[in-house]
């Protein structure tokens, strides 16, 4: 199996051990996570997301001499009239190659909308609505509202082997970087 150095956007551990699973099913990899900006609002929605996870892959790439960088940003997303939660993935190489994909949606429920409309985080909402502290560091809006059934890890991990798919299938022709 081929090594691989992967960098990713960001200091959290479910972050960096989503990266970890999801490479480990085609490399032999080290993974490190390096503290990077989305440059995007705190609560970021629709394409904004993957604005913020392509930010973080891009910073993390110039960071750490690494294969691989990996930008992921949770965002939430309006469809037919609802909000939904999700991930924007961005795997970028070093020699300029970017992939991005999305985790599954999930449903918001309106307690937790209430808040977000006044500024807060979906992390920091979800903290309000539980009582739990630092949701986001761990099972995330995703593992209470499954409970526990679907983790950060598991959503992320998936969306990021979806943004491999170009890297792992080189022979098949891929549109152009989307680079902005």
């Amino acid at each position: 199996m081929e090594k691989a150095r992967i960098t990713v956007g960001s200091t959290n551990k479910v972050k960096i051990e989503a990266a970890r699973r999801a490479f480990e099913k085609f490399f032999e990899p080290t993974v490190v996570g390096v503290a990077a900006s989305s440059g995007v609002s705190d609560q970021p929605f629709g394409e904004e997301t993957f604005v913020g996870a392509q930010n973080r892959a891009r910073q993390a790439l110039l960071a750490h001499d690494s294969d691989y960088s990996v930008g992921i940003e949770g965002g939430l997303i309006d469809f037919y009239g609802k909000k939904f939660g999700f991930a924007a993935i961005c795997v970028m190489t070093k020699d300029g190659r970017t992939s991005f994909s999305a985790s599954g949606m999930f449903p918001i429920p309106f307690e937790v909308l209430r808040i977000v409309d006044t500024g807060k985080e979906l992390g920091d909402a979800m903290d309000e609505i539980t009582g739990l502290k630092d949701t986001k560091r761990g099972p995330g809006a995703v593992g209470l509202l499954t409970k526990g059934t679907i983790d950060r890890t598991q959503l992320y991990r998936d969306a990021i082997v979806f943004a491999l798919i170009p890297f792992i299938n080189p022979s098949l022709t891929w549109p152009e970087s989307h680079n902005r």
